[in-house]
């Protein structure tokens, strides 16, 4: 199956309105809770507050209000679990640590508590500063809990603060992916990698590629890699279709638009995007548009690969990476569409030049 990639949202939990988030003590040690329960069985996680790193739990039983949670998965060894009983708006009970160590839990429920705790607490360090560009320096900053570095932007004035409060929220992003992201083999991220470059910093933009690998559970590791393109005086950061458009307008969308959106988005992508990425593709490499692949190799002459790619700017152009499905990952290479290629399907509403985007 291929995937489609709409936001770097991989490792982000997905929680409902019917979850429980808790907060309270384990021993004397603050921790958060989410808690599903889908009635004879459940799920759960859990982060101590100094930490705010996700510790997933395996094994989950529910009897009434009674949950007896496992963490059992490495080498079938016992290693933690919990006894919490619901009353009312609180979770009382225990935990046990192979069968030596036990500390009282008490916890109160609280809607959103999960999330919002760790919103609230990530937290930033300079970590360096790389030498100054036209008078605009780079400053790397360093989430302390997940250890991400993200760029700010430094000038002799205030004029980009517009422009850092969206990098810093970029950086909260991918920090809350790497917190998310529990090893199913370790106490600790499995985010294997997760890389950071700016590709430039010019008169009106600053474009940042991003690379992570990781394992969260499930049958197999992955990666996956995105851009962003970002305005130094909005903050505004640009998605692809608002760079570029081929035929017609392309359909508004944003994730979670709905399912009519997302067929007129996904309606455009196949008819008018994908064919003419495809084109500008093979005739930035020196390929034949007509030309054959191995079925067994990375067939590039299938369009789907080209409808929902993975993108972002470089100095000579924009960087094209098309989606495999799993057992293809190793094509996913990207592929460099000059400029002045792209300068006749610029969006008409993207409001620069696109051979002077990265100068």
């Amino acid at each position: 199956m291929k995937r489609v990639f709409l936001g770097f949202l991989f490792g982000i939990i997905s929680i409902s309105a019917d979850d429980i988030q808790a907060y309270g003590k384990l021993g004397n040690l603050g921790i958060h809770i989410l808690l599903s329960d889908y009635g004879d069985t459940c799920s759960m996680r859990y982060y101590y507050d100094s930490q705010l790193m996700d510790i997933a739990m395996g094994e989950c039983d529910v009897s009434e209000n009674r949950y007896k949670i496992d963490l059992d998965h490495r080498e079938g060894k016992e290693e933690e679990h919990f006894i919490l009983t619901k009353i009312g708006d609180k979770l009382t009970g225990g935990w046990h640590q192979n069968s030596k160590n036990s500390l009282q839990v008490s916890l109160k429920i609280a809607p959103h508590c999960y999330t919002k705790y760790r919103e609230n607490h990530l937290a930033f360090k300079q970590s360096k500063i790389e030498k100054s560009i036209d008078k605009k320096q780079i400053i790397w900053m360093e989430e302390t809990h997940s250890d991400i570095e993200y760029p700010r932007v430094k000038s002799d004035t205030n004029k980009y603060q517009k422009l850092n409060q969206r990098l810093e929220e970029e950086q909260k992003m991918l920090a809350i992916n790497y917190l998310t992201c529990a090893s199913p083999y370790t106490y600790g991220s499995g985010m294997e990698n997760s890389s950071n470059t700016v590709e430039f910093l010019s008169d009106n933009f600053i474009s940042i590629s991003s690379f992570q690998s990781y394992y969260c559970g499930g049958a197999h590791p992955d990666f996956g890699s995105h851009g962003n393109l970002i305005a130094l005086k909005s903050g505004k950061r640009y998605e692809i279709d608002e760079i570029l458009a081929f035929d017609v307008t392309p359909p508004k969308y944003t994730r979670g638009d709905g399912d009519e959106a997302f067929s007129a988005h996904a309606k455009y992508r196949n008819e008018h995007f994908a064919p003419m990425i495809k084109k500008l593709v093979f005739q930035s490499q020196g390929w034949d548009l007509n030309e054959k692949f191995d079925a067994d190799d990375c067939d590039y002459a299938d369009e789907e690969v080209w409808d929902f790619p993975s993108w972002h700017a470089t100095k000579e152009g924009l960087a094209i990476t098309p989606i495999f499905a799993r057992a293809m990952r190793c094509c996913e290479e990207p592929f460099v569409i000059p400029y002045n290629l792209l300068e006749k399907y610029k969006n008409p509403n993207f409001p620069y030049r696109l051979e002077n985007i990265a100068r």
